[in-house]
């Protein structure tokens, strides 16, 4: 019986990542049929292989170096115990990784690399294989990272930097060979004439690794010549649709070749794996194509039970589904694209789990040898997400978040989340008000909660280097809710006012202009102007609440109610358009033109109308663009330094160019607009500013503190206040009338200039106009509202007159009214009287109103118009 201690638990330091702390790949996927329960959680299938793989193949030297049997027994191979050293560095397991390097290093060849047999006496076979370096040297990096600051037994950055550099130096083929800067099989195959090449052997994750942990000249090697020499290499080998490489081929990636006869075997089972890697970590596509081929050839070969290897790399052959193939199949396929389509009724993540399910019940290993059982507990770390690249794992010290600050009102108690999953390399300690809480809850990842206070949650990933926490207010007394400063509606025409208080039992009030609205949600979507109120309240606390008011530069529109299916008939109350109906925000057709729309509809629908009329442009003479000549300052007189022009619609000025030219300022200064009339009368003005210049003219953006509003009409000028004549002014190059089609056009200066030249031009350039509205589309509802358990009729005796009506509106019937309800556009109930028979609209806006008459005999729902 082997002894087994899993030495996580009582190695010093600790590994930096704690073996299941990692639940993600920055590419790829993940199953997600991982276990929930057990220690490590999502990792415990691993764990347990990992015991059984131990006590099957791990064996002592005598000497504290252990070694991973081969099938004969006394005598272990190098890739076995480089992958020995893999699962060790990725289980934090750091005697096994230093006793498995300790035999490596005994059974080194004279390139300081372990011959490919060996025993504990030393190596019985001094060639070198590259399959095994490339691992050693990775195992190595990654517990440089576990373990950056041992130095006993071994310095981890001193023996990756050599096995890296030996790796370099025997088993790279030179640049003046055959297959230049790819990887050999091994330290004896670099003759000149050389031609066998292993893609199994091929791992372009990791070489990426050692570029980028090598630094250096020898780094420059490997990005600028190495990698791309073996991705080539990689690309020409594969089959182009099953994503499977040969067990050897030539130098140019031709399949066979070196005594095989180039199928997908033993020595290829690995290449999916290789694969993976290098899509998982870094998510190249050229990696990800071969995963995701990988995956359409294991889908429609029908999954993990039936996809088998030991076949031609275009699949053809019967094969053979032994473990090798479905374990190494289940960590390709995690590195295809998400978006793949395997096909065979498998979808991606579908493929995944299933081959997740295989291999973890994949039995019978020992009796298959080392090979099949250590290349399962290779792909059991890569399917639970404990092959990590360094640098890129998740959840090693990942910081706990709590989440929002909560409120005990209503709910009693407050259940704490930390967000990160326990496993037994992770310890989690609660506070309150910085007072440790003990008891059995007060160690696990959540925390129910009854008093309020500051709760905190510290996270101590056990060795030293991870210590993170997280806290949460959790008061006794309900929030206030803010929503926020006032907002006028127009971009957005929509405005969503947020409680910013969640909770359970908190109940939402909100009310419009003091009227209960039906909404009962944290949030709220207002589409009209009013001052809206959020009344929160929750039991066994004091209500709060806060206020907004909402104001609207959108058209002024006006929805419809009515009972079940049928016609409603939407409106826009305001001037200017032409008006644009449509069913969506944004986009869609256009359904609709005019300022009424009536649809059919058999459900509470909202319409959107935007102003297709708006303007907002750029008009006048663009100075860059236009052949001014004979500019000057301080023209013949101030009155004569004015524009005419000609408003064919309304608009605003919003800003305006204006050339200065002044020998006594500097710097800006300020000067007055004035637009008049054709008689002289003053239609507005405003002040900016301006940049000077005594000995350069400037076009200078005048922005106007308050835009002018400019009627239509013929005959309008332009000039600036005062005394001050400093105004550029061009004697030739204007061409009189000029202006944008239907909105302006600009006829000429004043008329005494004419006598110096027709086509001079005061400096006033590039007007920014604006006119109509320029919001978002405004939202307009037919809303479908019965109330429940009458039936909607129509009664011949109700009359409702005058309607419509600007103050009194009578109803008469010849039975009982019991109720008479009115109701805005919005819903809003403003009036309920009870046996009544008569309404007063005098205090009401003009609208359109929902009337309700409700009888002895049911109801009745009308339109009711205020003039």
């Amino acid at each position: 019986m082997v002894n087994i201690t899993f030495a996580q638990n009582v190695n010093t330091p600790m590994p930096r990542v704690p073996f299941g702390s990692n639940t993600a790949y920055p590419f790829g996927m993940m199953p997600t049929n991982l276990p929930t329960g057990g220690t490590y959680e999502g990792s415990q299938d691993a764990y347990d292989a990992y015991l059984v793989w131990y006590a099957d193949w791990v064996r002592d030297c005598g000497d504290g170096s252990q070694y991973v049997r081969w099938d004969g027994g006394a005598t272990s191979v190098s890739e076995g115990i480089a992958y020995g050293m893999i699962i060790a560095v990725y289980m934090g397991d750091k005697t096994l990784l230093d006793n498995l390097w300790a035999f490596y290093k005994n059974a080194m060849n004279n390139n300081g690399l372990m011959g490919w047999q060996a025993d504990c006496n030393g190596h019985t076979q001094s060639g070198a294989a590259t399959d095994a370096e490339v691992d050693a040297a990775m195992a190595l990096i990654v517990a440089e990272y576990q373990w950056p600051t041992a130095t006993s037994p071994y310095d981890y950055k001193v023996e990756a930097d050599a096995i890296i550099t030996d790796i370099y130096d025997h088993e790279v083929q030179s640049s003046s060979s055959t297959g230049p800067y790819q990887l050999l099989p091994g330290d004896a195959w670099g003759a000149a004439g050389n031609n066998c090449r292993n893609p199994g052997y091929i791992p372009m994750g990791y070489l990426k690794s050692y570029a980028e942990f090598i630094g250096g000249a020898q780094q420059i090697d490997w990005e600028s010549n190495i990698i791309p020499a073996n991705y080539s290499l990689i690309q020409s080998n594969v089959n182009a649709t099953t994503g499977l490489a040969s067990d050897w081929c030539e130098a140019d990636g031709t399949p066979g070749g070196c005594g095989d006869g180039g199928k997908f075997g033993d020595d290829a089972s690995r290449f999916p794996w290789r694969s993976a890697t290098d899509a998982l970590w870094y998510g190249d596509s050229r990696s990800v194509t071969i995963c995701s081929n990988i995956a359409k050839y294991c889908a429609g070969k029908g999954g993990p039970a039936s996809a088998p290897g030991d076949v031609n790399i275009d699949g053809s052959g019967s094969g053979s589904t032994q473990t090798i193939y479905r374990v190494m199949f289940g960590s390709g396929v995690m590195g295809a694209d998400p978006l793949t389509n395997p096909g065979g009724g498998f979808t991606m993540q579908s493929l995944v789990d299933a081959y997740y399910t295989n291999t973890k019940n994949a039995n019978g290993l020992t009796d298959q040898g080392y090979f099949p059982e250590i290349l399962h507990m290779l792909s059991m770390l890569v399917q639970t997400g404990n092959f990590w690249k360094p640098g890129t794992e998740s959840g090693a010290c990942t910081q706990p978040d709590l989440g929002a600050d909560a409120t005990l009102c209503g709910a009693g108690s407050v259940s704490l989340v930390s967000g990160l999953p326990k496993n037994n390399n992770r310890t989690f300690t609660w506070y309150r008000n910085n007072v440790v809480i003990n008891g059995p809850s007060a160690t696990m990842n959540t925390l129910t909660v009854t008093q309020a206070g500051t709760w905190k949650v510290e996270v101590d990933s056990a060795n030293g280097e991870c210590v993170t926490s997280d806290e949460i207010e959790v008061s006794g007394t309900l929030p206030t809710p803010d929503l926020g400063p006032d907002v006028d509606l127009c971009v957005p025409s929509i405005h969503t006012l947020d409680a910013g208080v969640a909770g359970t039992g908190i109940n939402y009030n909100w009310l419009k202009d003091g009227q209960l609205l039906t909404a009962s949600t944290s949030t709220l979507d207002v589409t009209l102007p009013g001052v809206y109120t959020l009344d929160l309240s929750a039991s066994g606390c004091s209500s709060t609440s806060d206020a907004i008011t909402i104001t609207s530069s959108l058209p002024v529109t006006q929805g419809d109610i009515r009972c079940g299916t049928g016609t409603v008939n939407l409106e826009v109350l305001s001037s200017g358009g032409p008006y644009e109906w449509y069913s969506s925000l944004t986009g869609g057709s256009l359904l609709k033109t005019g300022t009424t729309y009536s649809p059919s509809i058999s459900s509470t629908t909202t319409y959107y109308v935007a102003d297709a009329g708006s303007i907002d442009m750029i008009v006048g003479l663009d100075p860059a663009s236009n052949p001014l000549t004979g500019e000057a300052g301080r023209g013949p007189t101030q009155n004569e330094m004015v524009l005419n022009f000609d408003a064919l619609t309304g608009f605003t000025l919003d800003a305006i160019s204006v050339g200065y030219y002044s020998f006594n300022c500097s710097g800006t200064t300020s000067i007055t607009i004035n637009v008049k009339n054709a008689s002289g009368g003053l239609i507005g003005s405003s002040s900016g500013t301006v940049p000077c210049s005594a000995s350069d003219p400037t076009i200078g953006r005048v922005i106007l503190s308050n835009p002018i509003d400019i009627p239509a009409g013929t005959a309008h000028t332009i000039d600036v206040s005062g005394s001050d004549r400093n105004i550029s002014w061009y004697q030739n190059g204007a061409n009189y009338p000029y202006g944008t089609a239907g909105v302006v056009s600009f006829t000429g200066p004043h008329t005494s200039l004419l006598s110096w030249a027709a086509n001079s031009h005061p400096g006033f350039f590039d007007w920014e106009i604006s006119t109509g509205n320029n919001c978002d589309r405004a939202a307009v509802t037919g809303t479908i509202d019965c109330t429940t358990g009458f039936e909607n009729i129509v009664e011949t005796g109700i009359t409702v007159y005058p309607n419509p009506s600007s103050d009194i509106v009578y109803i008469s019937y010849d039975g009982s009214i019991v109720s008479i309800e009115v109701s805005d556009n919005s819903g809003r109930l403003i009036y309920n009287i009870e046996d009544e028979n008569q309404l007063d609209l005098s205090s009401l806006e003009k609208g359109i109103y929902t009337l309700k008459i409700v009888t002895e005999n049911g109801q009745e729902v009308r339109k009711l118009i205020k003039e």
